[in-house]
């Protein structure tokens, strides 16, 4: 692969796959694992979790995570291999009796509409241009830094905001998301010119700090409130919190161009959640 691969844009490195009249559920996992050179292969949880991986596909759904009516959804449009990013079950509460009942229900439901269900996590987490970094960035529409292929975080370069209008910015973006609130922790006048953005369970604060940032842009689900916070106000550090599925929604809608440009011959379209939650006023 070509060293530009270590920054943000993916090159033509990647081939356009020829379109076949039909293609199995396989080679949309061989292809994540081809180009996912950032990837410990031995050790990830990008697999099949329901289905036959030899399955032809009609149509691919992408989505943050399946839930029933996103499996619904993507069935009425046609479309029999759904790409997640996380799992698609929520094995945290397996071996309990409405956990069990969860798991029961969404694999007969995956069966009755011939679903196969592939993840995509370590892949897209890095995946230059269109993975979960450099999509959420671009889809805030700040001017941006280039991002090293190993790092989580991207640096947004804020036009020398205050705190509070970074985070107005910032909410008027994810509005359509389904974000309705942006949290804010730190002096609201402080002035703003460099932002690190991080996604998902991985906006480690101590890493983006060391980014030489003036405020951090985290999810709810990749720090704990209380030490984040505590670390936050005795270091003076502004913190701006999304939701996990806000933070990665971009990514899996940039996902629907990337697929159809490596597979031409099959449709594949983004499938929304109920996701993040929202706030009652």
């Amino acid at each position: 692969m070509s060293d530009n691969l270590c920054h943000c844009r993916v090159t033509a490195t990647f081939e356009l796959k020829e379109s076949e009249g039909y293609m199995k559920a396989a080679e949309v996992l061989h292809h994540f694992q081809q180009i996912g050179s950032w990837v410990n292969w031995n050790n990830s949880c990008d697999r099949f979790l329901h289905g036959d991986p030899q399955t032809e596909v009609a149509g691919i759904a992408t989505g943050w995570i399946p839930t029933n009516e996103a499996i619904k959804s993507a069935h009425a449009k046609g479309l029999n291999l759904f790409v997640t990013h996380e799992d698609a079950f929520a094995r945290r509460y397996e071996g309990t009796r409405s956990g069990d009942e969860m798991i029961h229900q969404k694999k007969r439901l995956l069966d009755e509409c011939a679903m196969v269900v592939v993840r995509c996590h370590d892949t897209w987490d890095r995946m230059p241009e269109y993975g979960i970094p450099d999509a959420w960035a671009a889809y805030l529409g700040f001017e941006t830094e280039d991002r090293p292929v190993e790092s989580f975080y991207k640096v947004c370069r804020v036009p020398s905001l205050s705190l509070a209008e970074t985070a107005r910015a910032v909410l008027k973006k994810v509005r359509p998301l389904g974000q309705d609130t942006v949290l804010v922790l730190g002096d609201e006048s402080r002035k703003v010119n460099r932002l690190a953005v991080g996604t998902g369970a991985i906006t480690h604060l101590p890493t983006m700090r060391d980014l030489g940032v003036d405020a951090i842009l985290a999810t709810d689900d990749g720090m704990n409130s209380w030490d984040g916070a505590l670390w936050a106000l005795d270091l003076g550090v502004p913190i701006l919190v999304v939701n996990h599925a806000t933070a990665e929604k971009p990514g899996m809608q940039a996902m629907v161009d990337y697929l159809n440009r490596q597979f031409p011959g099959v449709p594949a379209e983004y499938v929304d959640v109920a996701l993040p939650f929202r706030s009652v006023h």
